[in-house]
């Protein structure tokens, strides 16, 4: 005698269909578990003028909850400069940008008397073109400029990213 087992409940097969489903549909609404924390920076203007100032246009697409800082370093002493965040539900990626104004010459050294950088030496300074595209991920930084002014201290600008609140996905 023969004795057949029956199958209760779904099979292999419904249960795998199901699986993938949500995945798909967690993936829509959270990318960033697949891309990770990152920002993707676009230099879009560079207007240094002839005292060292510069405006530096830039727009940002960023993964949610991730918020963008310029920093200042002088000498090793960093200090942020500003930034700015998006985030939302569903959390897809966010669209920013700015305006970024800093220095080229070294004040301390213009109250002591030293000249003005020539232009050629300002430009060699920027370190990105405008159309550069750049892709920056948690602990990394893209530089922006640096220099080392007629007294030896090393300037830096750069950005870099870091997560906003809690890891909710």
């Amino acid at each position: 005698m023969t004795r057949q087992i029956s199958r209760s409940g779904p099979g292999l097969d419904t249960v795998l269909a199901v699986c993938s489903i949500f995945a798909v549909a967690y993936l829509l609404v959270f990318p960033k578990a697949l891309t990770g924390d990152f920002c993707r920076v676009t230099i879009t203007k560079i207007l240094i003028k002839d005292d060292g100032q510069v405006m530096l246009d830039f727009k940002t697409v960023s993964s949610s909850g991730t918020a963008a800082y310029f920093y200042i370093s002088i000498e090793g002493k960093t200090s942020p400069s500003g930034g700015g965040f998006g985030g939302g539900f569903p959390a897809w990626p966010v669209e920013g940008g700015g305006t970024l104004e800093f220095f080229l010459n070294d004040i301390e050294d213009l109250v002591a008397g030293q000249p003005l950088a020539e232009r050629t030496t300002l430009e060699k300074r920027i370190l990105v073109r405008e159309g550069d595209t750049h892709l920056i991920h948690l602990g990394e930084q893209l530089a922006l400029y640096r220099f080392t002014s007629h007294s030896g201290r090393v300037h830096e600008g750069s950005i870099s990213i870091d997560r906003v609140g809690g890891r909710f996905w």
